[in-house]
């Protein structure tokens, strides 16, 4: 089963925003990444892919990979020979134990060279609300409908083939939270078949064509962790019924959500 947590770690900077992450095809692999805001000492967000096993219902990690941020701000995992002697110290030493809450949630403490220690809390996500469709039973109606949802300040409109549909990735939809490890694996194995299919290279430390290469797999139908939004209520329209009837569903009413 896929999670994703969110909660804080103490650190030596400070405290810092923290996320757990833990693909359903790999219960084996959890992946912690923490950052801090502008409140606190400046430092590069950080992450750790670490190997977990469930102990008495104590869940005990330790570090497989250290995770640095590039110039684009995404995570890379860095070898041996680019960490201090500091950094290959905490890296064999650093262990957390964490315990589940009566919430859902996990909390305990990291410990790590000369007696450092700092407590960890998590929380599940909230549960988003659900959208109450309104029911337009003709396309005028739904034109009243957009016009109404325009004045009252709506500016993003997303096109669904159901209502039973949330707002949700294609990515997560397969029982991923791990954005590391599709950043790369799958996105890596997307851009290098991009590349011979369009006869360009795209440097991915780049954020133009990072966005590109992102936009391209969207376009294309692999699961991605992107959501699609319009800024107009008809082209959304235009989406759901395109989704609808490629799905062999071909809607009776339209409903807007």
């Amino acid at each position: 089963m896929d999670l994703q947590f969110f909660g804080t770690i103490e650190t030596a900077q400070g405290l810092a925003h923290a996320m757990l992450c833990i693909d359903g095809d790999r219960p084996s692999e959890y992946m912690l990444q923490w950052g801090y805001d502008g409140n606190a000492p400046p430092s590069p967000g950080r992450g750790i892919r670490a190997e977990s096993v469930w102990e008495a219902g104590v869940l005990k990690l330790k570090p497989a990979w250290i995770f640095r941020t590039n110039p684009s701000g995404g995570l890379y995992p860095t070898n041996w020979k680019e960490l201090t002697a500091e950094e290959q110290q905490g890296f064999r030493e650093l262990r957390a134990e964490l315990r589940g809450t009566p919430t859902g949630g996990l909390e305990g403490r990291w410990t790590g060279p000369n007696g450092a220690t700092g407590a960890i809390t998590f929380n599940l996500p909230p549960h988003a609300n659900r959208v109450t469709a309104r029911l337009c039973r003709s396309w005028g109606g739904f034109r009243d409908w957009a016009a109404e949802m325009q004045s009252e300040g709506a500016v993003w409109f997303r096109g669904h083939g159901s209502r039973s549909f949330g707002l949700q990735t294609s990515l997560h939809r397969l029982g991923r939270t791990r954005l590391e490890r599709y950043c790369l694996d799958e996105l890596i194995r997307f851009n290098a078949h991009a590349e011979a299919v369009l006869g360009r290279r795209f440097n991915l430390l780049d954020t133009n064509d990072y966005s590109t290469i992102m936009a391209l797999a969207q376009h294309h139908g692999l699961a991605t962790p992107l959501l699609d939004w319009t800024a107009s209520p008809y082209i959304a329209a235009f989406f759901a019924f395109a989704d609808a009837v490629e799905k062999s569903k071909v809607p009776s009413e339209i409903y807007a959500c």
